[in-house]
């Protein structure tokens, strides 16, 4: 019976952590350059520029594209 409030406030602990950190660094490192801007060749020493961060080595999180995109859609309906 313990374990239900316990659970709770676990997740809403992550749930403020994750929102404030998509507030104060809303850009994370590229999962598949991981920060480096340069995507490897597997067969070689060759790279090229990442194509998922566009060659800058951040991504924007999930949850502040979200928070982008709700906001732009009250902008637009006021």
């Amino acid at each position: 019976m313990r374990l239900i409030p316990l659970g709770i406030l676990i997740v809403l602990g992550w749930t403020v952590y994750y929102l404030s950190s998509c507030v104060f660094w809303p850009y994370t490192s590229c999962g598949r350059c991981k920060g480096t801007a340069r995507h490897t060749a597997w067969w070689g020493g060759g790279f090229r520029q990442c194509g998922r961060c566009s060659g800058t080595g951040r991504r924007m999180r999930v949850g502040r594209w979200l928070w982008n995109r709700i906001h732009s859609l009250r902008k637009d309906a006021s």
